[in-house]
Order: C-alpha cells, then structure tokens, then sequence
C-alpha cells in the first residue's frame, strides 16, 4: 500500500471516530469530508 493510501485511511478511520463523538457542527462537517475520502 502506497504511503499516501495509507494515510488516506487513517484520516478516514479518525475522521469517521470524531464524526461520532463530536457536537460541533463545523467539526462534523470537516469530519464528514474526509471520511468520505479523496475519490
């Protein structure tokens, strides 16, 4: 796995966890963004 695609997945891990515990809507939404990933 490329360097960049592994990282491309961790930030989709650690987006989709703050996705699911944080409140604030601007958060959520930068959150949202990038668990849905680079496409």
């Amino acid at each position: 796995m490329a360097a960049s695609a592994r990282l491309q997945k961790e930030l989709e891990i650690q987006s989709k966890k703050i996705l699911a515990t944080t409140k604030d809507p601007l958060e959520r939404l930068r959150a949202a963004c990038l668990a849905r990933g680079a496409q």
